[in-house]
């Protein structure tokens, strides 16, 4: 199969997160990902189609982009996320600073917080595919 899509999805994770954390991170960072470009008006950029077994059973809205899940650093993952937003790419970001308490509790520790200060879990990011290739050039495969 050949890589004929113009963009990607890639999401880079701490290495040193536990899965369950890694997996809450993904999770969060997919949805408001789609979130973010659903809100743009773009949200058929993401190629959501349904598959269809022989017995007719439907496996709805999975994207035909590829999506990468890398890891690296913290200082890696931090600096993917803000190069990826420097180029005017989608990303979204989950900090040290969103997980336990409420929600309540998480966004007012990241408001209390100086952005030098936050440590990044993930970044997940939607852009051209040659350019995300130049971005994680730091990171590695997860596996």
């Amino acid at each position: 199969m050949t890589d004929d899509l113009k963009y990607r999805v890639v999401i880079a994770l701490d290495k040193t997160l536990e899965p369950g954390r890694a997996m809450n991170a993904v999770a969060h960072m997919s949805a408001g990902l789609s979130g973010l470009i659903a809100e743009k008006g773009e949200i058929d950029q993401l190629r959501f189609q349904d598959y269809k077994d022989q017995d007719g059973k439907v496996y709805p809205s999975i994207s035909d982009l590829p999506m990468i899940v890398m890891r690296g650093k913290k200082g890696h993952v931090r600096r993917f996320a803000e190069e990826a937003k420097a180029e005017g790419m989608d990303t979204t970001c989950f900090l040290d600073t969103m997980v336990e308490g409420t929600y309540a509790d998480q966004h007012a520790r990241t408001n209390e917080t100086s952005s030098e200060d936050i440590n990044y879990f993930g970044a997940c990011v939607f852009g051209e595919s040659d350019k995300l290739r130049e971005l994680t050039k730091r990171l590695s495969l997860w596996q």
